[in-house]
């Protein structure tokens, strides 16, 4: 059976449900099961092989050309059985743990510490928690409970509250990040002048910076309710 070329794009999600499949990249051939029936999927051989950024691939979509675009990404979980630390970087974490360690406690006070400046008249901002899937739910329990003995955070009854949700990293865990958009109308912007970026890379010279403790840098004022 021949049909009329057209433009495919195989994800590897439609791509694992088929089966074992049959592939011949010298051919451009491709043949498997689906529904009871064998199907065949034949390619045209390109006039020349070149790789395309981004642009160059959505400029190519909208001319009249045929070809066959394959997603494929290995699942996270066995990138990460494959990875291997070098011993180059297992003694550097050795040697710097107190920069590479897990932060404990509030940072130190400093002469600026972070204060947030409500709008004249602006009422306590409160916005409800999202719908999560029942998995999340227990990833932002157990977050919310390492960032409790670590001394980061602590319970409060505020009137202001800001909804928080999860974000996947590239390793496959989460991250979790408060959504600040409603407090973030409600605020009076602080401006301050660009520093030189120059001169910020000389301040840094000789000095350690602790990786794990990048999101909570600060100290916040304490407010009055």
């Amino acid at each position: 059976m021949t049909c009329d070329s057209r433009d495919i794009v195989l994800g590897v999600q439609w791509l694992s449900t088929l089966g074992p499949i049959l592939w011949d990249f010298v051919k451009l051939h491709m043949e498997f099961n689906l529904l009871d029936s064998r199907h065949v999927l034949q390619g045209i051989a390109p006039t020349e092989v070149s790789l395309m950024n981004g642009e160059q691939f959505g400029r190519a979509m909208n001319q009249d050309k045929r070809g066959l675009v394959l997603q494929l990404l290995p699942p996270v979980a066995f990138c990460i059985s494959t990875i291997e630390t070098e011993p180059f970087f297992v003694n550097l974490l050795d040697q710097f743990q107190e920069v590479f360690g897990e932060p404990t406690g509030l940072p130190p006070n400093h002469d600026h510490n972070h204060n947030i400046v409500l709008q004249p008249g602006a009422k306590p901002v409160c916005v409800g928690p999202y719908r999560y899937p029942y998995f999340q739910k227990t990833e932002i329990e157990k977050i919310v409970n390492d960032m409790l003995s670590s001394g980061i955070i602590r319970p409060s009854h505020s009137p202001f509250s800001s909804p928080a949700l999860l974000v996947h990293k590239q390793d496959g865990s989460w991250r979790l990040c408060v959504d600040y958009r409603a407090l973030n109308k409600d605020t009076i912007k602080a401006k301050f002048p660009i520093p030189i970026v120059d001169e910020l890379l000389d301040e840094l010279h000789g000095t350690k910076l602790k990786f794990l403790s990048a999101y909570h840098p600060k100290r916040m004022v304490k407010q009055r309710l």
